[in-house]
């Protein structure tokens, strides 16, 4: 036991000392801490960004219940379990305004760019680091995840730590290392189940390098090298049992996990149109807010790192070939494609893309000092211009408005009187009980609300969803006639939203 614990010690330390800044590195350090200081400034309104469907839901439904219950409870994949946990202890702490719900994901969001710069680093060299945190800074997509309460920023910061220690330990036999590897993928798949794809991809990557000789110093053989990742992928598929076991044996069982609606296969003539229109999507969304030529450029990027990938690149095989062939494979294999399973592909998107950039500028033979300090001096510009334009287009007083929902929920609230109910259907059901919770209205006047008769119902209609307050009360099992739906009178109106007052006979 006091060998293994003395081997885990010198092993942390090579572990820090790969990771660490060294001398030579410091010039490069301060441009990371400028970015990564200008990004948080100008995130920070996003911050209060009105309430999404699913992070509301989140809130409501998954944190804001007893513990056991929300470790438990599985019936619908929106919980991110580890994710949600985090989400419950900020509240705790913090209270539940939005810019509290969404402080793990910020936080996660912050660390995909320092993450960014270590694999960059490690695949590439520190100019291509450079440019690669400060695309993962700019990035409206990037800033969309880390201010958005859901767990995908947290899938995107595993994911990259997981490529940063599968390149470590192609190169070292470290304890540590891969008992990070262990932990970070075990807790990546207890935040979604879907961290299946990086860590299958990473675990491919690493066999497929082992096999072309990438581990031959330090582990001997290709064979003693595969015991390690056998060993590491078995237990991580232990603790993530453990971690999923309250959801097995106390909640809401196995099946959950596996046979949900929203991972259950889907008949070939189902996914073949579904699984086109979700890679048109993927694209549609990585590339939100992105002008065309910036798209063009960064995706000749990425082909170019590939062209030139010996040329680069620090490792034997390209990551791009093996993550991208895995995840297909996987799709098409449990015939069900979901976009955010591709999501921790857009970091490494940006860094395949900042390394195709790096190759163009050695083939003109741009002298190095040049390059680093022209790739330094355009990542600041990128870093800051670009998201401040995009902060001014959603926030054009530079202040976080109330939105319609938020509104509409005061409004209801000050008028609300006891017995009364409210009205309201998907998908603006999550977020008008957020922000009706906000605003003091307890659950009664929302939840079974067809238990019961009220005297009056408030009933929220969005004109581009449902028809009028008839159909709205229909689908709250509350009767039309019953209700006066005639002779309803619209009390109050936002943007598509007409609150309805409807009196019992």
């Amino acid at each position: 036991m006091g060998e293994l614990s003395r081997r885990l010690r010198a092993d942390g330390a090579a572990l820090w000392e790969a990771c660490r800044p060294h001398h030579r590195g410091w010039p490069y350090l301060l441009v990371l801490s400028l970015i990564v200081i200008s990004t948080v400034f100008l995130r920070l309104l996003f911050l209060s960004y009105p309430m999404r469907y699913d992070e509301a839901y989140t809130v409501m439904a998954f944190a804001s219940r007893p513990w056991l219950n929300l470790i438990s409870d599985y019936s619908l994949p929106n919980n991110h379990i580890f994710h949600t946990i985090l989400v419950k202890l900020a509240m705790q702490f913090f209270g539940s305004d939005p810019w509290a719900v969404r402080l793990p994901a910020f936080i996660h969001g912050m660390l995909c760019i320092p993450a960014a710069y270590l694999l960059a680093r490690q695949l590439y060299g520190r100019s291509a680091a450079i440019f690669s945190a400060g695309l993962v800074a700019a990035l409206p997509m990037m800033v969309t995840t880390a201010t958005n309460a859901r767990g995908y920023s947290q899938y995107m910061f595993y994911s990259l730590i997981l490529f940063n220690l599968a390149i470590f330990l192609l190169k070292q036999i470290n304890l540590a290392g891969w008992g990070m590897f262990i932990l970070t993928a075990a807790v990546g798949c207890y935040t979604v189940p879907f961290m299946l794809f990086p860590l299958g991809a990473a675990c491919l990557w690493m066999a497929a390098n082992a096999a072309g000789g990438e581990t031959r110093q330090a582990y001997g053989s290709i064979k003693r090298f595969l015991k390690y990742l056998s060993a590491a992928v078995i237990l991580i598929t232990l603790i993530t049992i453990l971690f999923y076991s309250p959801v097995i044996f106390i909640g809401t069982g196995w099946h959950s996990l596996t046979a949900n609606p929203f991972v259950a296969p889907q008949s070939w003539p189902e996914f073949w149109p579904a699984f086109g229109e979700q890679l048109r999507n993927i694209w549609r969304t990585w590339n939100e807010d992105i002008p065309l030529l910036v798209q063009i450029l960064l995706t000749g990027s990425v082909i170019l790192s590939l062209v030139f990938h010996h040329k680069v690149s620090h490792v034997l095989i390209p990551i791009q070939c093996i993550a991208i062939a895995w995840n297909l494979t996987v799709s098409l294999a449990l015939r069900r494609s979901l976009d955010r399973v591709w999501l921790y592909l857009l970091p490494l998107w940006l860094i395949w893309a900042s390394g195709g950039l790096t190759a163009v500028l050695k083939l003109v033979r741009i002298p190095k000092k040049g390059m680093q300090a022209g790739f330094a001096a355009v990542i600041l510009m990128i870093t800051v211009f670009f998201p401040l334009q995009r902060v001014y287009h959603y926030f054009p007083g530079w202040r976080a408005d109330p939105g319609k929902v938020e509104t509409a929920a005061e409004f209801i609230g000050r008028n609300l009187q006891p017995g009364d109910a409210i009205a309201v259907v998907f998908p603006y059901d999550a977020p008008y009980w957020y922000y009706l919770a906000q605003a003091g209205v307890t659950d009664e006047s929302m939840h079974r609300i067809n238990r019961e008769t009220h005297p009056r119902v408030f009933v929220v209609v969005n004109r581009h969803e449902v028809s009028g307050p008839a159909e709205v009360l229909l689908a709250q099992g509350l009767s039309p006639e019953e209700y006066q739906v005639d002779e309803s009178e619209l009390v109050f109106s936002i943007n598509d939203h007409d609150i309805y007052l409807c009196l019992h006979r």
